[in-house]
């Protein structure tokens, strides 16, 4: 087996869990099953299309074209400038998502010592620091086992939910 290939395919299916999984659920929670079963299947096909062409434009260009790259060939100059701005936004964007995040899972932590809560955000980006510095491999092995402990709560959760379920809950429009 490809363990490479298992570990980058658990990094990104826990990106998408984090963003597409829990965040798109919660904020459709407050429409209607159809109307947020809409929206998320335009989600899915807005997100697949453009990885297609993400994924065409990379296939076309060397090994090891990044974004930056990809869009200074596709776009020129003003297309790489862009996407240098995109790509810093997003980035930003997620570790400020990833730290608010975590910190408030490390505050719920935490709050058994009584630590004020303004620690929790940077006793958790300092960990992660620790984490990434110890090398690529232990960033990989770390993300396998949270990923091994993130399905199986899943598998826990809905196996706990079947007895509960009331379709007739469901709305409908």
């Amino acid at each position: 087996m490809n363990f490479k290939l298992l570990g980058g395919t658990l990094i990104i299916t826990g990106t998408c869990i984090g963003a597409g999984i829990l965040a798109l659920p919660a904020v459709t929670a407050q429409n209607d099953l159809i109307s947020s079963s809409i929206l998320m299947i335009m989600c899915w096909f807005i997100m697949t299309i453009g990885a297609l062409y993400m994924l065409e434009v990379n296939l076309k260009l060397p090994v090891g074209a990044n974004i930056i790259s990809m869009a200074k060939a596709t776009l020129g100059k003003t297309g790489a400038l862009v996407g240098w701005f995109t790509t810093l936004g997003l980035f930003y964007a997620l570790l400020a998502a990833y730290i608010t995040s975590g910190g408030q899972i490390t505050h719920y932590w935490l709050d058994f010592f009584h630590f004020p809560s303004g620690f929790a955000p940077v006793i958790f980006t300092v960990v992660m620091v620790i984490i990434i510095l110890k090398g690529i491999h232990f960033v990989d092995y770390s993300n396998r086992a949270l990923m091994i402990i993130k399905g199986s709560a899943l598998i826990l959760l809905m196996l706990s939910a079947i007895p509960h379920m009331h379709f007739e809950y469901a709305q409908f429009g």
